[in-house]
């Protein structure tokens, strides 16, 4: 039996869909955000889609 992932908190959600609507507005791929945060693409799209939550490490580079 696989472990359930926690539900993700509202800011996450939030910070997602905003992340997702000014890449979008700046023209920005989801690879061109990773590369400019130094992190994975597939990091970039699953917080978009609040997949993943944002860890301190990443915060600092947005």
């Amino acid at each position: 039996m696989s472990e359930r992932k926690p539900a993700p908190t509202v800011p996450a959600i939030v910070l997602g869909r905003r992340s997702a609507a000014h890449s979008e507005t700046a023209g920005f791929t989801a690879g061109r955000a990773a590369a400019r945060l130094r992190i994975a693409r597939t990091t970039v799209t699953r917080m978009e889609e609040t997949e993943r939550s944002l860890e301190c490490a990443t915060s600092g580079r947005f």
